[in-house]
């Protein structure tokens, strides 16, 4: 944060409304706040998953037709910190916070969804069928871009929403989901039109399993997998 406000990018961002919670009895890991740069529209961001045993169930859980513990809390906040600011405004988040960003851009309250210019989704995980049920999708699907790399695994989960643009990154496996290795000229990603024969592969992989598996199936399975990682007293990734 001192880096940041000494810096000639940031130095005039202002930060509000910081937000976060982690619940293990909920399983919800959730982390969200409200930036602005100097000459900008205000950008609602919400946090992806950090290192806690919890945060990466509740990422399992989005394959559940039922919306997890940080869709209902993003849809809330965004709608309560949007009534503090005026104008127009973004939405945007990586990883899990991606995928916040665009539910709860979707399911904001009319008066609020008609105020976001554009929803962002930086390599975070798609969405049930369910989602694109919803009549607020329809109106939005054109001010929602999901953005990945052409290595992405994560982003790859589930059904993508609203617009798609696919960048170039040289780097593989996990560390592809990381946006700093993604390839940028000047202010700007440097954009493909295609995922990596790799990327391709998983992303129909992914869908045959979640196709051939019943909720109850993921429900189990999700449940017995980090019952077994939590029994050891961990509690993030790291102690584990």
């Amino acid at each position: 944060l001192a880096a940041m406000a000494k810096s000639v990018r940031f130095g005039s961002m202002r930060c509000n409304y910081y937000s976060e919670q982690t619940d293990e009895g909920i399983v919800m890991q959730f982390g969200a706040m409200l930036c602005q740069m100097e000459g900008a529209l205000p950008v609602i961001l919400f946090k992806g998953t950090d290192r806690t045993l919890v945060g990466w169930k509740e990422d399992f859980y989005m394959a559940f037709s039922k919306p997890i513990s940080g869709q209902r809390v993003a849809a809330w906040y965004l709608n309560e910190v949007a009534q503090k600011i005026e104008g127009r405004f973004i939405v945007a988040g990586h990883s899990k916070g991606g995928n916040l960003s665009l539910y709860s851009a979707v399911n904001s309250e009319a008066d609020i969804r008609s105020r976001i210019t554009m929803a962002f989704s930086f390599d975070g995980p798609g969405f049930r069928s369910e989602f694109f049920e919803n009549e607020a999708y329809a109106e939005m699907k054109d001010r929602l871009v999901t953005v990945i790399s052409c290595n992405s695994t994560v982003g790859l989960m589930l059904r993508r929403a609203g617009k798609l643009a696919i960048v170039k990154t040289d780097t593989t496996g996990p560390l592809a989901h990381d946006t700093f290795k993604w390839e940028v000229m000047g202010p700007k990603f440097v954009k493909t039109t295609k995922l990596s024969k790799g990327s391709e592969k998983f992303d129909k992989v992914m869908d045959d399993i979640l196709e051939n598996m019943d909720e109850k199936t993921r429900i189990d399975f999700i449940d017995e997998l980090f019952d077994t990682l939590l029994s050891t007293g961990a509690v993030t990734l790291t102690d584990l």
